[in-house]
């Protein structure tokens, strides 16, 4: 009986097999692999992380979004008129952010815009009519849908 240590620290033994010396047959050596109770507790440790590994993944890439719905109230979202600004000339959306907002962090308005807009980044254009989120709908410089001719 012999045993080997492998990189991992799992420690194997080998034990030979019974050897039929009596046939004309050829003559194999068999070696059948136990693997030590230590060995068996590593190897488990290694299939629960990658399993939560998986299911890691899985909820990362795998999620949808999220869709507004009022299940209490029954309203229709799909038909909401946000309020819009038009960029001026040298706005950005921290500008933009911080005359909606005065009082609240530019960086959280900005964010609000962005995933409300859908936009790749925080890049704006002048002349172009950005939605912001309807707390800010009395605030000045916005307007509404009817006034810039989009139809909601």
């Amino acid at each position: 009986m012999t045993a080997s240590h492998t990189a991992h620290g799992v420690y194997l033994r080998a034990v030979d097999a019974a050897v039929d010396t009596d046939t004309d047959t050829d003559v194999r050596d068999r070696t059948r692999l136990r693997i030590t109770r230590r060995g068996r507790v590593v190897l488990g440790l290694l299939i629960a992380l990658l399993v939560a590994g998986l299911v890691a993944a899985a909820a990362l890439f795998g999620a949808t979004r999220a869709a507004a719905s009022d299940a209490a109230g029954g309203a229709d979202f799909g038909n909401v008129d946000f309020g819009y600004v038009v960029v001026q000339s040298g706005d950005s959306l921290w500008s933009v952010a911080t005359t909606l907002d005065p009082s609240s962090d530019p960086r959280d308005v900005i964010a609000d815009i962005v995933r409300l807009n859908q936009l790749e980044s925080s890049d704006v254009q002048a002349g172009q009519a950005i939605a912001v989120p309807l707390r800010y709908s009395d605030a000045p410089g916005v307007v509404s849908a009817e006034d810039l001719g989009i139809d909601a």
